[in-house]
């Protein structure tokens, strides 16, 4: 095996490609990756230069050390661990543990000064157009038809916006 591996595709020009097919009615294509129940399963992106580790996709076994990672889904860049996805659905971003449905940990960079921007301190990124009269919100819903919003209304198309905070029953 070269290098190690007993299956490897090799394009010394031109991209190096592999199909799985399936042409029949109802049959689907499948490329099944099989680790111990105590290990992990990935798919690793390396650069062909010096075989540096860009990115992977990596799945846990059943009976992994960790227990939190058991069934989990995990994808790393640069080396690190940056989403992960729980065996009951939970995502963690840089959090390799999540406690909620959606759970972002993050180091703040600056001690807070409410005299400058705090680019460094945000943890989520809302962008509208900048159109006048626009509004750029993060709505929930507790109950049948009520929901509620908080955001920024935009009043003219390059000044500052108000803050807004409202609920809506449905009906007007």
């Amino acid at each position: 095996p070269a290098n190690g591996y007993p299956l490897e595709v090799l394009a010394t020009s031109g991209n190096a490609n592999v199909r799985v097919s399936a042409t029949g009615s109802g049959q689907g294509a499948r490329l099944f990756l099989r680790s111990h129940n105590t290990d992990s399963t990935y798919i690793a992106f390396n650069d062909s230069d010096d075989d540096t580790l860009l990115a992977t996709i990596r799945s846990y076994g059943t009976a992994h050390s960790s227990t939190a990672k058991r069934q989990g889904l995990a994808l790393e860049t640069a080396g690190s661990e940056r989403v992960f996805i729980k065996s009951d659905g939970y995502v963690g971003i840089n959090e390799g543990n999540p406690g909620f449905p959606l759970h972002i940990s993050f180091d703040g960079q600056d001690a807070f000064a409410g005299d400058t921007h705090l680019n460094d301190e945000s943890v989520i990124y809302l962008q509208g157009t900048s159109a006048d009269n626009e509004a750029v919100m993060i709505r929930w819903a507790n109950h049948g038809s009520m929901n509620n919003y908080f955001g920024v209304h935009q009043v003219g198309a390059s000044g500052p916006g108000d803050f807004v905070w409202t609920a809506f029953d449905g009906s007007s």
